[in-house]
């Protein structure tokens, strides 16, 4: 599987009695078109019922947050298996989870994204998969998060499928602020913004009007 480099977050998990995964699945592949494995890759090593209910609520935690931070046009496409838990004095669950880290990426949209996907798993864990709760859960997704995210939005629509394939392929890529990316390296590097390349002048131009990220993009230069 393609990686992407990853940063640190935590966040709590208050998960509730009775929780039904091939539910919550049915919730994510229905709505946010996401396909959820297990976590566990090797069945030997799985800690008991309780404990392993909590690694795969998380992972499917993991799960919706790249797919919230899509939603600001944000590539995070890698999910890395490297979930902690740990639990205080009073039982309360604190997770640590690794997240695909976008370069010149706003803090706050990562912040945004993981309260809003734990928040949505949260919801699902104990609503019953029908048309009127699917039509809720539509309303709150687009008030509490997209509206929210948007204003992290930068490239194009385009810009995301393009940068999926190429994760897809194994091709790196790097984020050099103002939605235009570097897919590759060396020789065969280029640059990407919404759809054009680096031989459009457009993309020159784009990056020149933000003085702070045209200064960060010379200092990723070495200038």
């Amino acid at each position: 599987m393609p990686q992407q480099q990853t940063k640190s977050f935590s966040v709590n998990l208050f998960p509730s009695s009775t929780i039904c995964l091939e539910t919550i699945d049915e919730w994510l592949m229905d709505v946010f078109d996401v396909r959820v494995t297990s976590y566990f890759d090797d069945k030997s090593v799985m800690p008991d019922e309780s404990e392993q209910l909590i690694y795969e609520l998380a992972w499917r935690g993991q799960q919706l947050v790249n797919v919230f931070l899509q939603f600001a046009n944000i590539p995070a496409f890698y999910s890395k298996k490297a979930i902690q838990v740990h639990k205080d004095k009073s039982q309360k669950i604190h997770l640590t989870l690794s997240v695909a880290e976008i370069e010149i990426t706003n803090p706050n949209a990562y912040t945004i994204a993981i309260r809003s996907a734990f928040e949505t798993l949260q919801w699902i864990t104990t609503k019953e998969k029908s048309p009127e709760n699917i039509l809720q859960l539509y309303s709150d997704v687009e008030r509490k998060s997209r509206i929210l995210l948007k204003r992290f939005f930068s490239g194009g629509k385009s810009t995301l499928p393009i940068l999926k394939a190429a994760y897809d392929r194994n091709i790196p890529f790097i984020h050099l602020g103002s939605g235009v990316y570097q897919l590759g390296w060396g020789q065969y590097s280029h640059q990407l913004s919404r759809s054009t390349t680096e031989t459009d002048s457009a993309i020159g131009a784009r990056t020149a009007q933000d003085k702070a990220k045209s200064a960060i993009l010379l200092k990723m230069a070495g200038l």
